[in-house]
């Protein structure tokens, strides 16, 4: 299977498994400097990626709730608004969440959409209709499709949650903007990249696309 966003792998996660050591990333990171050498430099003066290196600190409910409230806000912006909602509700739970109503989630500085999205998981949970609880012991596809058949969860967001909080080293969220703008500054690219183009351009570096995602977002915060 291979979607614009690019899931084809059906790796788990490595909650409850094997994690990435430093060693081993450090192996991975070099193949992608002998892939392409144009990310040498990036990877030369940047952290290790840390994608997969440790199990997750929140459940993944909490997670993917923190992930809606993050969509399309700026960092800090979206840190004020999580933490008023985290005042409005106590734990991030599917209960405590479906006892909110949507006029307590707008006060906290969640627009409609986001509250009715933010609902709608904890509806789920309840009704179990998704396991979240199990999601890390699921594949890629099916973690993408039991998501993203939820209201207002789309493709990024699930990509996030796939990468950062299950540990997937093989996602490659071309919907993301600083994903295309990294791939471009590294590349030196005069022109904007579309997601189908580098859907492509991402085959070459399977099954760790994720990392290479990773360095992509470094290079924009380089000078």
């Amino acid at each position: 299977m291979q979607t614009l966003h690019g899931i084809v792998s059906f790796h788990k996660s490595h909650e409850g498994g094997a994690l990435i050591t430093q060693a081993k990333m450090r192996k991975i990171v070099g193949e992608i400097a002998e892939i392409d050498k144009r990310f040498a430099p990036i990877i030369g003066v940047s952290e290790l990626c840390d994608i997969g290196t440790s199990n997750p600190e929140r459940s993944h409910f909490e997670s993917l709730v923190s992930s809606v409230i993050s969509q399309q806000l700026a960092t800090a912006a979206a840190r004020t608004i999580k933490e008023r909602f985290v005042l409005e509700c106590g734990k991030v739970t599917p209960k405590n969440v479906a006892a909110m109503g949507i006029e307590e989630m707008r006060a906290a500085g969640l627009s409609g959409a986001k509250s009715k999205t933010i609902q709608g998981l904890a509806a789920a949970a309840l009704e179990k209709r998704v396991d979240f609880k199990k999601l890390h012991e699921m594949n890629d596809e099916d973690v993408y499709n039991d998501l993203t058949s939820l209201w207002g969860i789309g493709p990024w967001t699930v990509d996030m949650f796939m990468m950062f909080q299950l540990g997937r080293l093989n996602i490659w969220p071309t919907g993301d903007l600083g994903v295309r703008r990294g791939w471009e500054k590294i590349h030196k690219f005069k022109d904007e990249i579309t997601p189908e183009e580098l859907l492509k351009k991402g085959d070459k570096f399977q099954p760790h696309r994720s990392i290479v995602a990773w360095y992509c977002w470094r290079a924009l915060d380089l000078k």
